[in-house]
């Protein structure tokens, strides 16, 4: 049974749902309770919808709510009076009162992007991303960018396009960079939820542009197993079985931040385990790394700085070979205080690639902590905390090919040091089960022991990408960073 009910009319809606209930428990069939409606406030906390839709919620914002319609008919009716309404709304106001007093202390940072550029200092995520496509515009070559939301950034950070609050009119500024620039030289394009089809398009696109950089990006990074096949059967293995490349770049946002299982990974894991990247055979390596890549069957990379984010973006068009790129993204991360580079940062072409170590003294290294993503802010800043002068953090950019020869010089720096792998995701999924074997061979051939020398600290293994419970969320978080390090030797990883 189909049951239609307005979403305006409260007592229908629990009328319908109640009949729904009794149905189902009689007749033991099932039972459809479609509530027809419309969304107020955008799709969560952070989102604003007027940014992209300013007609449409003109209009719903001049309709009155399913609470002042509601109070309306009780008051016509003769069911309650305006003195019973106004008990009830100072009752909640007074709780929702009681809060807001005690947020006054916190002073939001008004952001500006003007004094990025005017300062060089401070770049962030989305002006390297702008920066990454206008450059690349500069240089003659085309940009397309598709998936869900992509033209305002799913976490309301990218606005590629503006929308006139009055006439509804767009405005593209990256089409305006260039004086008589071709509006086809930069394409955004919001897609539909068919991640398979869109995904598919952008592949046969790239590979028959392959001077455009095509990306496609996923709304949530988990969203990408609608898209499976085209990963299995096409990126992964295309120029393997047909020698046809593709310079194709998606993007996965992936960060652990408390928001469940179904908006928490991109599973790397899945993605690594079918490089074709040997563990146990340290390849010839070129000082750019261009002949690994070259060899690799595609690149995935864990990147946490807007600097290194525009290098592996324009790296895409400048090779003269294609290669597949995966990148994890960052979502809550996007605007962290630390994930900034200076502008100087963008013209080391070569030093992006590199690794990262941070640690405040050259010897006397006790404990050498490798990482990959947002977790090395964590642990920075619980070294910092907790002041971890032994401590040396190294966080891996280049997933796949593994950057060997840049791993074996950290090992050579910190000689004596024990290494730690530290993730945020489950022991199962994640880089670690890629790693492990990669660093053992590395140990070995530096004499410095084997994989069972590599210590793990993350969560334990587990079905589920993520826990629904928040609490839990925060414990899974701050254990593996408060137990990567500690001082003595770890022999328990959860």
């Amino acid at each position: 049974m189909l049951l239609f009910s307005n979403g305006d009319d409260l007592e229908a809606v629990v009328h319908a749902c109640e009949l729904a209930a009794e149905w189902r428990q009689i007749f033991h069939s099932d039972v459809v309770v479609d509530i027809v409606c419309y969304r107020r406030f955008g799709h969560n906390e952070i989102d604003e919808p007027s940014f992209t839709q300013p007609k449409m919620y003109q209009i719903i914002l001049s309709h009155p709510s399913a609470l002042e319609i509601y109070q309306k008919k009780l008051l016509e009716s003769g069911q309650i009076t305006q003195e019973d309404i106004n008990r009830i709304q100072n009752n909640v106001n007074s709780i929702l009162n009681e809060e807001f007093m005690e947020s006054k202390d916190y002073v939001p940072k008004r952001r500006d992007w003007l004094p990025m550029i005017e300062t060089e200092e401070g770049i962030d995520w989305a002006i390297a991303e702008a920066l990454a496509f206008a450059t690349l515009h500069m240089e003659g070559n085309h940009v397309r960018l598709s998936g869900q939301d992509v033209e305002r950034g799913t976490f309301s950070h990218r606005h590629f396009v503006l929308h006139n609050q009055e006439t509804g009119e767009k405005y593209c500024p990256l089409d305006n960079i260039l004086l008589n620039q071709n509006e086809e030289m930069f394409t955004v394009n919001n897609g539909s939820l068919s991640e398979f089809g869109v995904l598919g398009f952008e592949l046969g696109y790239s590979m028959e542009n392959p001077n455009s950089l095509v990306i496609w990006e996923a709304q949530f990074s988990d969203f990408a197993n609608g898209a499976q096949v085209i990963f299995d059967q096409f990126l992964s293995s295309g120029e393997s079985k047909w020698l046809r490349q593709t310079g194709l770049v998606v993007l996965l946002p992936h960060e652990y931040d408390g928001q469940g299982p179904e908006h928490s990974s991109a599973q790397m894991e899945y993605f690594l385990q079918m490089s074709n990247d040997n563990p146990f055979v340290i390849p010839e390596m070129a000082p750019t790394l261009r002949k690994q890549i070259q060899e690799c069957n595609w690149q995935i990379v864990n990147v946490i700085t807007p600097a290194n984010y525009f290098h592996v973006l324009r790296c895409q068009i400048h090779r003269d070979f294609r290669k597949p790129l995966i990148v994890m993204a960052p979502k809550n991360f996007l605007r962290h205080k630390d994930c900034k580079s200076n502008l100087s940062e963008f013209d080391d072409v070569e030093g992006h690639q590199d690794q990262s170590c941070h640690s405040d003294l050259e010897e006397g290294i006790r404990h050498l902590v490798l990482c990959s993503g947002k977790i090395y802010y964590k642990l920075d800043e619980a070294r910092k905390k907790f002041n971890g002068t032994d401590v040396a953090i190294c966080r891996v950019k280049q997933l796949c090919p593994f950057p060997y020869d840049l791993i074996q010089r950290e090992l050579k720096r910190y000689s004596n040091a024990e290494v730690t792998w530290c993730q945020e995701e489950p022991m199962n999924m994640g880089a670690y089960s890629y790693i492990a074997p990669r660093l053992g061979t590395v140990m070995k051939t530096l004499v410095r022991g084997t994989v069972e020398d590599v210590k793990y600290v993350g969560r334990a293994p587990s079905a589920a990408t993520a826990t629904s419970f928040y609490q839990v969320h925060v414990k899974g978080q701050t254990e593996p960073v408060e137990k990567a390090l500690q001082l003595e030797t770890i022999n328990n990883p959860f």
